[in-house]
């Protein structure tokens, strides 16, 4: 079966939808604390991620997301063999936001990625989650 580029690559992106230790405290409106390192630390691992993610390089990338990620690498690596497949400049950052040990980062270009803190570390939750069923 012949998979569209541009399909992988919407799908790709859909499936990214789905940073604390500083003296400076900023209060987050559930009355957390939400330190700038913490920030910092998603911002590095996001741009780490894409990087990898844009040069191809998967078992990189695979060290910045939640263990549950076989499905997602599969289609990238997938769709990283198709000779039509066409590279897009890797997107900024535009916002982070962070509740407790998750957080959400917006980019230049959709989607927004999700993040959880595990074992002290922050990682991309780029697991596939099933469509919902239709009645």
């Amino acid at each position: 079966m012949k998979l569209n580029p541009k399909i992988l690559l919407i799908c790709a992106a859909l499936l990214l939808l789905n940073f604390n230790s500083s003296a400076k405290a900023l209060p987050n409106h559930q009355n957390h604390l939400v330190y700038t390192d913490d920030k910092d630390a998603i911002q590095s691992v996001v741009m780490k991620f894409l990087t990898a993610l844009h040069d191809f390089n998967f078992e990189e990338a695979k060290k910045y997301t939640l263990p549950d990620n076989k499905e997602f690498f599969e289609m990238m690596e997938h769709f990283s063999k198709d000779p039509n497949a066409k590279q897009n400049p890797i997107p900024t950052i535009k916002d982070v936001q962070i509740e407790g040990n998750k957080a959400s980062v917006t980019l230049s270009s959709p989607p927004m990625m999700k993040l959880e803190k595990e074992n002290g570390q922050w990682k991309i939750d780029v697991r596939m989650k099933p469509l919902p069923k239709e009645n």
